[in-house]
């Protein structure tokens, strides 16, 4: 997994954190709750919303990311159209669990 630290991916050497500011949080109805807000990926910066399910003193979500619009490029169809079958998927999905004690 040390490839997807490389530039080609998400260079941490010079992106070492990725960051989510919440920019408005709605009231929770039968347990769920849509969020919004801006999410960094190698210093690019995009508004991203998803549905926060809560259950007991767990908050969860599975947020799904394009990551050509962070300008993660490598096997990417939306920079790339020679690929043929070596293409990756641009979209990948970050599960999320929040626990409070």
């Amino acid at each position: 997994m040390d490839h997807l630290k490389s530039d080609d991916f998400f260079g941490v050497n010079n992106h070492p954190i990725a960051t989510f500011k919440i920019t408005r949080a709605g009231k929770f109805n039968s347990d769920k709750a849509l969020v919004t807000g801006l999410l960094t990926i190698k210093g690019k910066t995009e508004k991203v919303s998803f549905v926060v399910i809560r259950k007991e003193n767990v908050y969860s979500t599975q947020l799904k990311v394009d990551r050509s619009k962070f300008g993660v490029r490598y096997g990417s169809k939306s920079f790339f159209n020679n690929l043929g079958d070596k293409v990756i998927d641009d979209m990948f999905t970050l599960d999320i669990k929040l626990a409070l004690k």
